[in-house]
């Protein structure tokens, strides 16, 4: 099956809301993705939403209380850490977990999320997320210099989850990461400046995405205090 069609089809999945049967999405996986064919060397592509459900997988197999991924989240990150975000939302809402693509939460609470990833909270009431060394490894990048996304046709570079922002938001200064939002969103940390910030929208355009005319000038004018 080709990656445009296996793409398209988990968009289907997730607007029909078929998410609650996860080996449905598992079985296209191991079916038609994993082992399609050998490109003849490591590639870079970005796909937003089949990197979720891997995610969601691999949670799945390592978990010994056979917990869902959203259920997951919510005992392990969102629980201990007092952030108010779900994947998925209470069965009467909207059940489907689609790891990827539908976390529900605010800017605030993604800017503190970034925060809870680098340092503990509330003067040490709420611990980090994760540890110093798995963050060093989360947020170096795997993409070749240089090298053209298979996916997008543009030039980008991903850490273990993470864009890391070094080049496309050199201004906020080294090691600088976070992920850009389907409509124009975006939660980031910008460890060397200890700013942590997140943009969301009321109004979703489906047709932008990464740095547009909306976010730019709010990131630009954070820099501009930075940098004088």
């Amino acid at each position: 099956m080709h990656y445009s069609i296996f793409f398209l089809l988990l968009i289907f999945v997730f607007i029909r809301g078929i998410t609650p049967g996860w080996e449905f999405v598992y079985d296209l996986f191991r079916d038609n993705f994993i082992e399609y064919r050998d490109l003849g060397a490591s590639v870079d592509g970005y796909y937003s939403l089949t990197y979720g459900w891997l995610t969601g997988e691999l949670v799945r197999h390592v978990d010994l209380k056979q917990r869902s991924f959203g259920q997951f989240i919510q005992d392990e990150i969102s629980l201990p850490s007092n952030l108010e975000f779900y994947i998925g939302l209470p069965s009467s809402e909207q059940h489907p977990e689609v790891p990827a693509a539908n976390g529900i939460t605010n800017a605030w609470l993604i800017a503190r999320f970034y925060s809870l990833l680098l340092d503990d909270g509330d003067d040490g009431k709420y611990k980090r997320i994760l540890s110093e060394d798995i963050m060093k490894l989360a947020t170096k990048s795997n993409t070749p210099d240089g090298e053209l996304d298979l996916v997008s046709q543009t030039h980008t570079s991903f850490g273990m989850g993470f864009m890391i922002f070094d080049k496309i938001l050199p201004r906020l200064g080294s090691g600088s990461f976070g992920h850009f939002g389907a409509g124009g969103s975006i939660g980031l940390a910008a460890p060397s400046y200890n700013l942590y910030f997140a943009y969301v929208m009321n109004r979703l355009d489906a047709t932008v995405a990464g740095l547009n005319n909306r976010i730019e000038p709010i990131l630009t004018k954070i820099a501009d205090k930075f940098n004088k």
